[in-house]
């Protein structure tokens, strides 16, 4: 049995896409027990297993010991589920459940433990603030994370560049770890052409070129520079029009103001996201030039691909960047190059663009990673044959 464990996350599309889904597709493939353990707070216990069991029944949901800086306590009540389900394996989603889980590793009552990086937290944090969350300063959560990477029996990394972030300020020095982007979820809705019924109920006119932002309005999604290019493209090319996909409380930008008739916005159920993807033109994905960019890994980026979208993305965002500039599908966008021409896409290009994002961003694509990752846990033997992976280094 393989515990894969969270620590204070909340369910939501990313935690679906990249930890359920994930999981689910671990026991598919390789035929491996695997069962999430989800570590909620306390005072949020009951509503948040409802929605945790809502969307897999069999996730295991606990309540964390009271204070998040008592988060070490909470080993105890871990020790006992990891021996009632009789797991000697955890993969830990954070710096917080990989420490958990290598303590219990020390006492022998796990076997092996892997660090599921999905960003670099202590950046973050340091950027950031930890939105809101500054329990912890930057210089703690470098040391947890700094201990997780140099400890762990593997690793998974979203995007190369967050490798050399771990070379770099954690001396880490080893091999034993794979890429793996966040991956997309299959099936997605058939590539259409630009005649979609939707576009029209959106308010959108054939000959506009839509670009679109779906995602949370948290700072690292860099409004102001989204911004000022949206209004900067509008003002150059009358065809531009922009559709938000973002909660209510999104703050209103100046497009919305200079250009009310031309921006579209709505928050739908994450099962219609898909959809309303596809009915544009161009992915906006426009960050900031800082650590918690440059090293990863943005959801978005492979769901605007499997839309068949082309994407706008800034320069040094992840792997994505120079992905958009080997496949010819979007344009990097310079904040002191030129502004890119931008033209409508034809069913050819959505197509080949889906296509892109089912080579590199399926969880199929990244498959013998995830066996390098169960060979290392001891939960399959080595396999024979495999093919060289994309995105390892």
């Amino acid at each position: 049995m393989i515990l894969y464990l969270t620590f204070t996350n909340e369910l939501n599309g990313i935690y679906r896409s990249q930890v359920l889904d994930v999981c689910s597709f671990l026991r598919r493939e390789f035929g491996v027990p695997v069962k999430v353990v989800a570590i909620v707070s306390g005072r949020r216990f009951w509503p948040a297993r409802s929605a945790f069991r809502s969307a897999d029944p069999e996730v295991l949901v606990l309540p964390m010991v009271p204070g998040v800086r008592n988060w070490r306590m909470n080993r105890h009540l871990l020790r006992q589920i990891t021996r009632r389900l009789d797991a000697r394996c955890l993969i830990g989603r954070s710096e917080f459940a990989t420490q958990l889980g290598l303590t219990l590793r020390e006492e022998g009552i796990l076997d092996t433990v892997a660090f599921d990086g999905r960003s670099a937290r202590a950046a973050e944090c340091a950027e950031y603030d930890g939105e809101g969350r500054g329990v912890f300063s930057s210089q703690e959560i470098g040391e947890l994370e700094g201990d997780s990477v140099r400890r762990s029996d593997f690793r998974i990394a979203v995007s190369g560049p967050l490798v050399e972030y771990w070379r770099r300020e954690y001396a880490y020095e080893g091999s034993a770890h794979r890429i793996v982007p966040c991956t997309v979820v299959a099936p997605s809705p058939k590539v259409s052409g630009r005649c979609d019924p939707l576009r029209k109920e959106l308010g959108f006119e054939d000959e506009q070129i839509v670009l679109v932002y779906a995602g949370s309005s948290a700072q690292w999604q860099s409004f102001d520079l989204l911004d000022r290019f949206v209004v900067e493209s509008m003002q150059s090319d009358p065809r531009i029009a922009l559709l938000m996909l973002t909660p209510p409380e999104a703050r209103t930008l100046e497009v919305d103001r200079a250009f009310p008739s031309r921006v579209v916005r709505r928050w739908v159920e994450p099962g219609r996201v898909p959809h309303h993807l596809a009915a544009c033109d161009y992915g906006l994905l426009l960050r900031e030039s800082k650590v918690t960019n440059r090293v990863s890994s943005p959801t978005k980026f492979g769901e605007y691909l499997q839309a068949g979208l082309g994407v706008l993305v800034s320069e040094n965002v992840g792997d994505c960047s120079r992905f958009v500039q080997e496949h010819r599908c979007g344009f990097v966008v310079s904040s002191a190059g030129t502004r890119p021409v931008l033209a409508p896409l034809d069913l050819q290009a959505r197509s080949r663009h889906a296509g892109l994002a089912q080579r590199h961003y399926s969880k199929v694509a990244h498959r013998d990673s995830y066996r390098a990752l169960l060979e290392a846990l001891g939960a399959i033997d080595s396999g024979v044959g495999s093919s060289p992976e994309v995105g390892t280094e």
